[in-house]
C-alpha cells in the first residue's frame, strides 16, 4: 500500500498514557484509497503496550503483593515512554521528508488537558482537539472533523437539569450537519471556551433543530439573493 504526501490532509500523533494502552500514528487523506476492498479516508498505524495485559495463570499461582504491583506499574510506565518515543520519532520522520519532497506536513498532536467524551458516530468515545481538527482516533470509526470547514456551532437540548447535551455542527457549505450527541453538561463551559479561542460562532436551544430543513432554507435564500444581484 501506497500513501503518497500530496494525499495526505492531516497527520495525528497520539501518546499511549495511563488511560491509553496503544500509541498511535493516524493519517487523514484528501482522497480515499482502497484498503482489502474498501475504500478508505483514514489510514492508522498502532502499536499496544503489551505489559498491560494480564498475566492470568501466573496470578493465580502468585498473589501480588504491594511492591510487585509498584514494579508493574513502573515497567508499563517504562515501555509505554518506550513506544511513544519510537513513534514520535517516526512521526517527525515522516514530516522532515514531506518538507524535502516540497510538500509540507504537520503531525499534529490532540490536547488531552480539552478532552470530552460524546457519540460522533455509534458510541461513545474520547473527543480531543488539535490545532485545526476535532478527533476520536482511538477506536474505530474514527472520527476526524476540520474546524476550518466549520460556519457555526449549535449547543442543543441546553436546559436546567439535563445530565447530557448535544452538539450540531454546521458546515460552511451549509449542505451537512455533523452531530455529536450525549455530551455531559460538565464539558459545556470547556466546549464554549474552546470556541470562543478559535473563533467560532455558538449558539444554543432548549429543544433540537431540524437542521436538514433550515440548511435547505438557507441555500434557498442563498440562490435568490444570487439571482438577485444581491449578493457580490
Amino acid at each position: 500500500m501506497d500513501i503518497v504526501f500530496s494525499n495526505i490532509k492531516h497527520a495525528f500523533f497520539q501518546e499511549c498514557a495511563s488511560d491509553e494502552l496503544i500509541v498511535i500514528l493516524h493519517l487523514h487523506l484528501k482522497s480515499p484509497i482502497s484498503i482489502g476492498d474498501k475504500p478508505a479516508m483514514d489510514v492508522q498505524f498502532y502499536k499496544e503496550s503489551g505489559i498491560a495485559a494480564e498475566d492470568i495463570n501466573y496470578k493465580g499461582r502468585h498473589k501480588m503483593n504491594e511492591m510487585d504491583e509498584l514494579e508493574q506499574e513502573e515497567a508499563e510506565r517504562q515501555q509505554r515512554a518506550r513506544l511513544n518515543k519510537r513513534f514520535l520519532n517516526f512521526a517527525k520522520m515522516v514530516q522532515e521528508a514531506s518538507e524535502r519532497n516540497n510538500t509540507p506536513l504537520e503531525v499534529d498532536i490532540p490536547e488531552d488537558d480539552l478532552t470530552f467524551t460524546g457519540c460522533p458516530m455509534k458510541q461513545v468515545v474520547k473527543i480531543r482537539p488539535t490545532k485545526r481538527c476535532l478527533v476520536a482516533l482511538s477506536e474505530f470509526p474514527f472520527f476526524v472533523l476540520d474546524v476550518d470547514d466549520i460556519e457555526v456551532v449549535h449547543f442543543e437540548r441546553m436546559f436546567y437539569g439535563m445530565k447530557n447535551f448535544d452538539l450540531a455542527i454546521i458546515k460552511k457549505d451549509f449542505t451537512t450537519c455533523t452531530r455529536i450527541n450525549s455530551i455531559p453538561t460538565e464539558f459545556t463551559e470547556e466546549l464554549k471556551s474552546y470556541f470562543n479561542a478559535i473563533n467560532l460562532i455558538y449558539l444554543e436551544s432548549l429543544a433540537p433543530l431540524k437542521w436538514d430543513l433550515i440548511l435547505n432554507q438557507i441555500r434557498e435564500d442563498f440562490s435568490g439573493w444570487l439571482e438577485q444581484g444581491a449578493w457580490t
